[in-house]
């Protein structure tokens, strides 16, 4: 039940630096060598900096705090690997004015090393409808 704890606290330590804006903050618990899948091109991040350097960037298109939040997560925790998969919820206002409020997938994989629990897996995705290839980010399940 530690193991979970422990998972549980670094995602809960993620949201607050995703709310501050903070990228630096988001990849304090990835290991150097992390591959990251995240909305945004390329298909993959290789890399601590380059996933800050990444979400750094994001940041800047919107205007204010963003608020995300987790649903629906699940956590497995072994001796030296964990995963957690769910959805997170994210608000926020782009610097044009556009709205966001959308619905991701997410998965972490965790591996212990050195006594210390670090991300080395980031995946989020959005599913989109297979006849017209747009994203459905409004959905709740």
């Amino acid at each position: 039940m530690q193991k979970k704890k422990t998972i549980r606290g670094l995602i809960d330590a993620w949201y607050a630096a995703f709310g501050r804006g903070d990228a630096a903050g988001l990849a304090v618990a990835y290991a150097d060598d992390v591959a990251v899948a995240s909305l945004a091109p390329p298909l993959w991040n290789h890399g601590k900096q380059a996933y800050i350097a990444a979400m750094a960037g994001w940041f800047t298109t919107f205007s204010g705090p963003l608020k995300s939040e987790p649903e629906k997560l699940s956590i497995v925790a072994g001796d030296s690997v964990a995963f957690v998969n769910g959805f997170s919820h994210i608000v926020g206002k782009k610097k044009d004015g556009t709205p966001v409020d959308m619905r991701i997938r997410l998965t972490m994989c965790f591996e212990k090393r050195n006594e210390k629990w670090l991300t080395v897996a980031d995946h989020t995705s959005v599913p989109f409808d297979m006849q017209n290839f747009m994203p459905l980010i409004n959905l709740k399940e």
